[in-house]
């Protein structure tokens, strides 16, 4: 069995995830995650969410079962969550890359259980800066995780790149990543000139890199937030126009709900309850939208914009 750290709780796996920080402790926590690879499923009646929704073979789907959820990719693997949010079952499907049944455990299935406890999780990339954290937020392909990386060029330490958890209490808001890394394009690796961290494939069916940090802490420590920061749709050519802009309080908690990792989304118990998280993220911290044409030589304008709107300060590196 091999011993991992997700967010802030140990995970107890049967086969080796390389992505995840080793946990080097034997002792048994009071609360810990175990996955487990396992065959023949049980299928539900019906599923609830089928996505590409008019494609004949979906990327993904989910349905109820006994006792938990089915989260199915019909061309990789499907995973059983509990409804405890204890566990995890994996079923991997024939011919399908065991790199393709880890990325989907640890950045769709394992990010869903944990919302399902009732934690906000969203999807998003955090950097931790200066004692703060930033959290990223856009769609794939906005450009969440190069932006990351000019961050960790001047100073920054990467937290998560696709599940960033978010805690409120009476003492502030604070945020923990799901696991340290990035997934880069070959080109922002070179460009944003990133060091300390090692380098393998996402997929067999990509060229982005997964980015992993070197050495990386065993414990995981919370991080008060700074601010969020709303990616806007890249903006070809034109001038090098970079702008930052407050957000209104139903936009940004518009947006943060849409962009939350959801598991059961007939709860409306939890719904509530993550709407409750959202508003008070939304009221203690500022959450700004930022335009800028993605180019590289503009990316320290942009990470000095960003430092000096949420943090007060101009980073320059």
């Amino acid at each position: 069995m091999y011993r991992y750290r997700f967010f802030d709780l140990p995970i107890l796996v049967d086969f080796p995830v390389p992505e995840l920080p080793s946990m080097l402790s034997e002792q048994e926590a009071t609360d810990q995650i175990r996955v487990r690879l396992k065959s023949g499923l049980e299928r539900p009646k019906c599923w609830y969410v089928e996505w590409p929704a008019a494609a004949p073979v979906p990327e993904v789907r989910a349905g109820s079962i006994q006792g938990g959820y089915l989260l199915d990719y019909p061309r990789v693997a499907a995973y059983r969550i509990d409804d405890d949010g204890c566990s995890i079952d994996c079923e991997r499907y024939a011919g399908a890359a065991m790199s393709e049944v880890r990325r989907l455990l640890i950045d769709q299935a394992l990010p869903r259980l944990f919302a399902h406890r009732d934690n906000l999780v969203l999807h998003a990339a955090g950097v931790e800066l200066w004692g703060s954290a930033i959290c990223l937020m856009g769609p794939s392909g906005f450009g969440k995780s190069t932006l990351s990386a000019a961050l960790v060029g001047v100073g920054g330490t990467v937290l998560c790149d696709d599940a960033l958890r978010v805690d409120c209490c009476a003492t502030g808001v604070s945020c923990v990543g799901a696991y340290p890394g990035m997934r880069l394009w070959p080109d922002s690796v070179a460009r944003t000139h990133i060091s300390g961290y090692r380098q393998s494939p996402v997929s067999p069916v990509s060229s982005k890199l997964r980015c992993l940090p070197e050495v990386s802490t065993e414990a995981a420590q919370l991080v008060p937030l700074g601010g969020v920061v709303l990616l806007d749709q890249p903006v070809e050519g034109g001038p090098g126009h970079i702008e930052l802009s407050p957000t209104t309080r139903m936009e940004a908690m518009a947006y943060l709900l849409s962009q939350c990792f959801k598991l059961d989304t007939s709860d409306s118990g939890h719904v509530s309850r993550i709407l409750g998280k959202i508003g008070c993220v939304v009221e203690a911290k500022p959450v700004v939208r930022i335009s800028y044409p993605r180019r590289y030589e503009l990316l320290p304008s942009v990470v000095s914009m960003i430092a000096s709107g949420l943090l007060g300060r101009s980073a320059t590196g």
